[in-house]
């Protein structure tokens, strides 16, 4: 009975530590909401990842065709990119997503925005912490015009490498699939 209360106690403090962030009052109106910092996160792994330039496998498909690479060196400035264009702490996005946490373990649980508005572009971040350190990052964009539609799913594993995958609707045009995998090698993800 001892372990249940002292994991459900737990996992409330993961919950609001992972929800309220160190963010200066709303009512100060020039700070965005503080939500995970993706873009300082990303960077970071940029800059660990250009350090390192592990070997890697990466695979682009484009509706039916496959291309498969083996690359020595890669500019993951440019190849992460749309992770750091997806960080969800823009000041027109304050305030527009909700905070929550699931605990799958001891050590392990996940913090999921999701967004409570049609404005922002970025409709889900999940970030699963494993052991105290960040697992796996998992976007998901959507865009609709009258002519136009986009949805990408993002995936990125520190360990392991990264996947893309778009959608692209348009009107009068045959839908246009895009799937992008960087594995690092020997990852065997």
């Amino acid at each position: 009975m001892k372990m249940q209360w002292s994991l459900l106690l737990l996992a409330g403090l993961c919950i609001l530590w992972a929800c309220s962030g160190d963010s200066i009052p709303a009512d100060d109106g020039k700070t965005p909401a503080s939500y995970f910092d993706l873009k300082g996160y990303m960077e970071s792994e940029i800059r660990r990842l250009d350090a390192a330039q592990p070997r890697v496998v990466k695979k682009v498909q484009f509706n039916d065709e496959e291309e498969t690479l083996q690359l020595e060196l890669l500019d993951y400035a440019e190849e992460l990119r749309i992770f750091s264009d997806s960080d969800i702490n823009r000041p027109a996005w304050r305030g527009m997503y909700a905070c929550d946490t699931v605990v799958s373990g001891p050590d392990a649980f996940s913090v999921r925005y999701t967004a409570t508005e049609k404005r922002p572009v970025v409709r889900l971040l999940t970030v699963v912490y494993e052991d105290g350190k960040i697992a796996e990052l998992n976007v998901k964009r959507a865009s609709k015009t009258l002519l136009l539609g986009s949805s990408q799913e993002l995936y990125y594993h520190p360990s392991s490498g990264f996947s893309i995958r778009t959608l692209q609707q348009a009107l009068m045009r045959k839908d246009q699939t895009v799937h992008i995998a960087v594995e690092t090698a020997g990852s065997g993800q």
